[in-house]
């Protein structure tokens, strides 16, 4: 399927656990891996010099003085260029910049302030001049950003790049379709990121749900859970949005392990162990785990599979997950891979979405799993 004019094709590949996309930046095309997050609606990178950024593991950190393409926006001349209707952007009229700061859950955070730049897609070699944030401040608490990356690359479903959310990829490159495969990340493959164009058939859908209160992200329409031939015994309104358009279920790139509320959790989980035969959980998992098993030397160990239906319990809208997609092998553990939190939300992480072939299409509100696509 192409939708207009194709417009960027880069390449994808996991770095140290995360999806990356590859790009060159600016007029010495340096190249810079962003992290694949459709949770969010900004593209920043590191931007040197800079006062407190993190150390890249494989690409020095972008600096915006040695670059002829580069240009650091007025937003006191060009309202357009800093939307302040979103709480995180603001012009500071004195320095006649606009300031970002995005905090993430994880409680990390970027500042720093939009410019523009010329980007160059690694496979087609197309070249687009976007806003995006020069990075000054990465920061955090236990948690910091992977070096295996520069900066993200937001992939928000808004497209209209005069409302807020208009700073993602998408909207700036004005795509209603675009499409990417998350390689196993074990596999040493790499795959594709493209807009316009759909690179896959789409054997199984979801829909788009559109949320007024949250309009960026992209939700859809999980019905159902089965583990093995057991279903998750919770009605289909546990994932529809209540009065105040909370709950729901986000995919979302940026985080690897999907989180459920506590207490579906629970019950979720509770089923897992209870399908798990011949392997005795240990009694102090790894990290921040609760359901771990210990590895057996020689062994090879089969996990339940999980189902994910969406919209019906048909075969045409279940996504199967199974093995690395279900459990990690962390060190000697074989650990669950979902949790639990604390909020109505669910987010539909990286982890379970390995080797599957995605394609958002925002204007028919529609997205596609093809399993196996990259690997």
């Amino acid at each position: 399927m192409v939708r207009g004019r194709a417009i960027g094709l880069t390449t994808t590949h996991s770095a140290e656990g995360e999806l990356v996309a590859s790009f060159l930046i600016g007029s010495e095309f340096s190249r810079t891996y962003l992290l694949v997050d459709t949770g969010t609606d900004l593209v920043w990178w590191q931007c040197g010099p800079c006062g407190q950024c993190y150390k890249q593991i494989y690409h020095p950190i972008y600096n915006s003085t040695a670059s002829k393409t580069f240009q650091k926006i007025d937003c006191t001349k060009d309202n357009s260029s800093c939307i302040t209707e979103d709480p995180a952007f603001k012009c500071i009229e004195k320095m006649r910049y606009c300031r970002y700061d995005i905090p993430y859950a994880s409680g990390i955070q970027s500042v720093g302030f939009m410019a523009s730049e010329v980007i160059t897609f690694t496979s087609d070699h197309k070249s687009q001049r976007i806003m995006f944030g020069c990075g000054k401040n990465q920061n955090g608490g236990k948690v910091m950003f992977s070096g295996a990356y520069s900066g993200i690359v937001g992939l928000s479903r808004r497209v209209n790049p005069n409302d807020p959310g208009g700073y993602s990829l998408p909207s700036q490159l004005n795509a209603t379709l675009f499409a990417f495969c998350l390689p196993s990340f074990d596999s040493g493959e790499s795959s594709i990121l493209s807009f316009n164009k759909a690179p896959w058939p789409g054997a199984r859908m979801a829909k788009l749900i559109p949320n007024y209160r949250l309009p960026q992200l992209h939700f859809v329409d999980l019905y159902t859970i089965f583990i093995d031939d057991k279903e998750v015994p919770v009605k289909p309104s546990w994932w529809q949005f209540g009065k105040n358009f909370n709950g729901g279920v986000i995919v979302d790139t940026g985080t690897i392990i999907t989180h459920f509320p506590q207490d579906f959790y629970i019950l979720f989980r509770d089923i897992f162990r209870s399908e798990v035969e011949d392997l005795q959980m240990v009694d102090n998992p790894i990290e921040d785990f609760d359901t771990c098993y210990q590895d057996i030397d020689g062994s090879e160990v089969y996990f339940p599979v999980v189902k994910l239906y969406f919209g019906s319990k048909s075969p045409g809208s279940m996504l199967f997950l199974a093995q690395e997609r279900v459990v990690l092998l962390i060190g000697d553990q074989y650990c669950l891979a979902f949790k639990g939190w604390d909020k109505e939300l669910t987010l539909l992480g990286s982890n379970q979405l390995q080797a599957v072939g995605l394609t958002f299409d925002t204007s028919e509100n529609t997205l596609t799993f093809d399993l196996d696509a990259c690997d």
